[in-house]
């Protein structure tokens, strides 16, 4: 008889006749409030140390990619729009079909990660990625760059929900939230980086070797983020409850990351068959989760603060003598209170208006505890954790690959009001979802 394990069971050493491991009761500190290890065993806190600084590390630089989304924009703000001889509705057309390679994306590569090991997908996606990336500094048309930015969206589409997934086959309910949370600070620190960075590309490298400074940046990218992926073949961790044990770990402590994980109820590889299948399309989760991600996420308004700002340049100028640079246009931060720049007048008060447009993004954080929660309630399935994730994300983008072609016109910016009608309304939609949400959790699991 085979001694193999059935693939549902969680792999570890099946001769190991030590005692089973008993759950310990965690005490919770005030060093522990600050940093969860901080209250753990001290096997545990060395086994966190490890996984924390690879995978966090990879995590938050590859993430860094938020650059190029933001790059198209201030690429577009910094000379591509006269470069390319366009002032359509090019940017939008370019982020849509970039957002169209994207969503055809991660669903397909979550799902991947349940059966190949995250070690070969994520770096293989990274490094694919930094190539088309590094291809679009030479564009001469808006056909080439659409598409490359078409294969750029197809080869980033599985990072983001990937890392999420993977967060969610390591990290218990008590310490998933803070890692998500720290994942997505990477990425708005590359988009707050962008910024700087193009007016850095554009002062200083501008016309260097014949490139103009947006061509520049794209090849900062790419730069930056080919070695990334060849560091990933070597420490990112596959799944402990599914693959091989990571070589940067011991054996006990592989042991120990299953160990914890399935005293939590977290699950490992199963076989899809008929009543998986049933299963999930009759779970309230798989109808009710992934739309809080959706409204949330085209909740916020479009990067309006650049277009504002360069608004001023425009002749006639809106106020006479007031004129901002390409790095100035570069530089700003971002969030907004919907219903205010729905009536605000921009040109009135220009610094109320600077102070607004910095505040836009303030409810963003939402997104990675909106995934962290879908990881956590979906925890006994592994393939409709990824599944879920995935889709979540990926429908996101469904309706931002088609809602501002018709509420974010860029020939509507500065002022945008359409847009801003649609923000608010979906803000409004989001607490009352999220009200419905809790209450299901609260029926069915008994938890609030």
């Amino acid at each position: 008889m085979s001694t193999i394990p059935y693939v549902e069971e969680p792999v570890g050493n099946i001769h190991d006749k030590k005692p089973p491991r008993e759950i310990e009761t965690i005490k919770s500190t005030w060093k522990g409030r600050l940093w969860d290890t901080f209250d753990l065993p001290s096997d545990q806190r060395k086994l966190l140390f490890k996984v924390d600084a690879v995978m966090l590390t990879f995590a938050s630089l590859g993430y860094l990619k938020n650059l190029d989304q933001q790059n198209i924009n201030n690429a577009f703000l910094s000379g591509m729009k006269e470069d390319l001889d366009r002032h359509g509705n090019e940017l939008v057309t370019a982020v849509t079909i970039w957002t169209v390679g994207y969503v055809i994306g991660q669903i397909p590569s979550n799902l991947l990660l349940t059966r190949l090991e995250p070690r070969f997908v994520i770096p293989s996606l990274e490094l694919l990625w930094g190539i088309a990336t590094l291809a679009s500094y030479a564009v001469k048309s808006y056909k080439s760059l659409y598409a490359l930015r078409f294969l750029v969206g197809l080869f980033e589409s599985g990072f983001y929900p990937g890392i999420h997934y993977i967060l969610g086959c390591w990290y218990s309910p008590r310490e998933i939230g803070k890692r998500a949370m720290i994942f997505w600070l990477a990425g708005s620190i590359g988009s707050m980086f962008s910024g700087f960075l193009q007016a850095a590309a554009y002062t200083n490298l501008n016309g260097v070797h014949g490139l103009a400074g947006w061509r520049w940046l794209f090849i900062i990218d790419a730069i930056i983020t080919l070695p990334i992926a060849l560091l990933g073949y070597a420490f990112f961790p596959s799944a402990p409850l599914q693959d091989k044990k990571a070589w940067w770990l011991t054996q006990e402590e592989h042991e120990l990351a299953q160990w914890r994980l399935t005293s939590i109820g977290r699950a490992g590889r199963s076989k899809w068959n008929k009543d998986k299948f049933k299963k999930l399309f009759k779970s309230w989760h798989t109808y009710i989760l992934p739309f809080l991600y959706v409204i949330w996420n085209n909740g916020g308004g479009q990067q309006a603060m650049g277009y504002w700002l360069k608004s001023f340049n425009a002749t006639p100028a809106p106020v006479p003598g007031v004129h901002f640079s390409v790095p100035e246009i570069n530089q700003p931060c971002s969030l907004i209170f919907a219903a205010t720049l729905l009536k605000i007048d921009l040109y009135a008060n220009i610094t109320g208006t600077k102070v607004l447009y910095w505040f836009q993004d303030f409810g963003s954080g939402a997104g990675p505890l909106i995934l962290t929660w879908i990881n956590e309630i979906c925890s006994d399935d592994t393939e409709k954790r990824a599944l879920l994730v995935a889709a979540g994300n990926d429908l996101a983008y469904v309706f931002q690959s088609i809602m501002p072609n018709f509420v974010w016109k860029t020939v509507d910016f500065p002022e945008a009001r359409k847009g801003w009608t649609y923000s608010l309304c979906l803000a409004v939609l989001l607490s009352e979802w999220y009200l419905q949400d809790r209450h299901h959790v609260i029926v069915v699991h008994g938890e609030a």
